[in-house]
């Protein structure tokens, strides 16, 4: 219940951070580019998709190391992904634009740390690559790169919260079920450092995502 409390706890922060200046001005420029490009793609019968996904999140490298002699290293467990918006629109020779607005959150191995949960989202934007495999399966490849809010809850409560830029390489399928509609698995590699006041951790996870989403033409 806790684990959901945070989900929606780091979404609310970066939708909030969305309206900070510099976050402002980043997403506002990308919008504009999305719609020409969107607009381009209507013009040629290109097409795009929206949907929302959810998965487990499975920490590596040292967010999931459990060896002090790795330095700053975060204990994680695997915990779970929410994508709440996802989507990606191509507008020439299956080259296009994607977005993803995200929050995932991990507990700590109480063998090691006690009641601690690792708590990130964010909001992040790349170039796309569409392959179309038959009229029924669609393939994406993605590079995403933007900006996620990390955070430390210990003992159910918000200990320290920080901002930092991401990166993520994404790939997923899509099969149409219907004129409409379609299945959406997803694989997402996920990367931030995150700078906190005693220490940076280098969050790193993997998360196998499967849900629905809405075909645009």
């Amino acid at each position: 219940m806790f684990i959901g409390i945070i989900l929606l706890n780091e979404l609310q922060a970066v939708i909030c951070s969305v309206f900070s200046k510099r976050c402002y001005i980043t997403v506002s420029l990308f919008s504009i580019l999305s719609l020409s490009m969107i607009s381009y793609g209507q013009i040629n019968n290109n097409c795009g998709y929206v949907g929302l996904s959810v998965g487990p999140a499975i920490p590596m490298g040292l967010f999931g190391s459990k060896d002090y002699k790795d330095g700053n290293i975060g204990f994680a467990k695997t915990g779970i992904r929410f994508n709440l918006v996802q989507g990606g629109y191509t507008f020439y020779k299956g080259f296009g634009v994607s977005m993803s607005l995200f929050g995932a959150a991990h507990t700590a191995d109480n063998q090691y740390v006690n009641d601690r949960i690792w708590g990130y989202g964010g909001i992040m934007a790349g170039p796309m690559f569409t392959y179309e495999v038959n009229e029924s399966v669609i393939a994406n490849s993605k590079v995403l790169f933007g900006r996620v809010n990390s955070s430390i809850y210990q003992n159910n409560s918000l200990y320290e919260s920080k901002q930092s830029m991401c990166i993520e390489f994404a790939a997923n399928l899509l099969y149409k079920f219907s004129k409409n509609w379609c299945l959406l698995a997803n694989i997402e590699l996920f990367h931030c450092k995150a700078k906190f006041d005693s220490f940076n951790l280098r969050m790193t996870s993997i998360s196998p995502t499967i849900g629905l989403c809405y075909w645009i033409e």
